[in-house]
């Protein structure tokens, strides 16, 4: 029981920050999906975190790493 309220918690804050910012860059899963190259099964976090940034730096808060990997 106690994983599924973490897991609840996290996915309720990732949908908040998805949302309060989705007029300014498209929600994270959409930039982690495009992080992702079609021809290969992965990347690490900080490969994904650093395509994101790289395309998105501008509109990203600071904090942006915690609600990619939430």
């Amino acid at each position: 029981m106690k994983h599924k309220n973490t897991e609840t918690k996290s996915m309720s804050i990732a949908m908040k920050a998805s949302n309060s910012s989705s007029n300014v860059h498209p929600p994270y899963l959409q930039m982690i999906i495009e992080a992702i190259p079609k021809d290969q099964n992965g990347l690490s976090q900080p490969t994904i975190a650093k395509f994101i940034k790289a395309k998105y730096k501008q509109f990203l808060p600071p904090n942006f790493k915690k609600f990619l990997f939430v």
